[in-house]
């Protein structure tokens, strides 16, 4: 990514409290980006959340398929990886969206033309939300805001 470019940051805000409508959540996200070309990382918070999902990507739609693979490195030649952690700069640039599942502030973040971050109904993911928010806005960033139904 050019230094000019900054990432666009969408925040998906689910009414949903469940942790498996979060993973749905990502899985619906990855299948319309990867549809759309974009190579994608997905960031969990723990190796186990990484299994769930990894599970999720191949049975949540019966006529979908999203290659895919749990991967500490972004490197490889899957279009979907699925990780607890991003790679520095020189080893990300396999992905261009990145998809947060977590309620940290992703290291290396402009290193992506997109960012999608998941906000469950929990407080204490509204508040970390808030700060993740708060800080891309500090940092020149324009983040969208979609309220994510079960329907």
């Amino acid at each position: 990514m050019a230094d000019t470019e900054t990432p666009r940051v969408d925040f998906y805000v689910t009414k949903d409290t469940s942790p498996q409508f979060v993973l749905q959540t990502a899985c619906r996200i990855a299948e319309k980006a990867f549809s759309a070309g974009h190579r994608i990382h997905i960031l969990m918070r723990s190796t186990d959340d990484c299994e769930k999902l990894n599970t999720l990507l191949w049975t949540f739609r019966d006529r979908s398929f999203i290659p895919h693979e749990i991967s500490s490195s972004q490197i490889d030649n899957c279009p979907v990886t699925i990780s607890t952690e991003i790679g520095p700069d020189n080893e990300s640039a396999h992905s261009d969206m990145l998809l947060n599942v977590t309620h940290e502030i992703p290291d290396n973040f402009k290193q992506f033309q997109r960012i999608a971050e998941i906000i469950d109904n929990q407080p204490d993911a509204i508040v970390a939300g808030r700060e993740r928010y708060r800080f891309y806005r500090e940092n020149g960033l324009n983040p969208q805001h979609h309220e994510v139904s079960s329907a």
